[in-house]
């Protein structure tokens, strides 16, 4: 079942988004046509409709459906009169025509990183979700620093040791928390969790 993931807007400054993994292993460069693979990330690009598709190794497609748009007193537009450019040895270019701006796709061992010379960039795609790989709402390093510590009863009494588990309250919402069954939706949860290979897709 597809979502549909939009970064970026009007006020948004040039960089749009990373995309981070963990673990991932390193591949060489491999410029192919509309294509670029490197560190373990494709991406491809299908001119006639003018979209891309991200994929990784481990991940399979991450993005598919990939539009560039530029947001205008609040209205969305797409360009589609765009050429891509995989010279760079680590690095996909695309280039539009009108408006002129520039889009940069840079694929690293743990990220993509995506950025754009226009203040107004969205990026929208479609991530697709399923029950092994699931909408998240990941450990928000900028909280505020917490430690769940039990009690000494365990150290005490039983010659356990005490249990402290360093971690992080939400930004927003710190005194709430989610329970769902099934697929879950809401504004919080913007990440994905694959299961199968234990990786976070902020």
């Amino acid at each position: 079942m597809p979502r549909f993931l939009r970064f970026g807007s009007a006020d948004a400054l040039p960089w749009l988004a990373a995309v981070f993994l963990c673990g991932t292993s390193v591949l060489a460069v491999e410029p192919a046509g509309n294509a670029l693979t490197h560190e373990g990330w494709t991406i491809a690009v299908d001119t006639n409709r003018a979209c891309l598709t991200i994929q990784h190794t481990r991940l399979g497609t991450i993005l598919q459906e990939v539009h560039l748009n530029l947001e205008i007193d609040g209205t969305l537009g797409e360009l589609k009169q765009w050429k891509a450019d995989t010279t760079a040895p680590s690095r996909f270019v695309v280039r539009t025509l009108a408006p002129a701006t520039t889009w940069s796709f840079e694929p690293a061992r743990d990220r993509l990183t995506i950025s754009s010379t226009a203040p107004g960039a969205v990026l929208t795609a479609q991530a697709l979700v399923s029950p092994a790989r699931r909408l998240a709402r990941l450990l928000d390093s900028d909280g505020a620093l917490v430690i769940w510590q039990g009690t000494g009863e365990v150290a005490g009494s039983y010659g356990g040791s005490l249990t402290r588990n360093p971690s992080y309250l939400p930004r927003e919402n710190p005194e709430c928390m989610y329970f769902a069954l099934g697929q879950v939706t809401g504004s919080v949860f913007h990440s994905l969790f694959d299961q199968g290979t234990d990786t976070n897709v902020p």
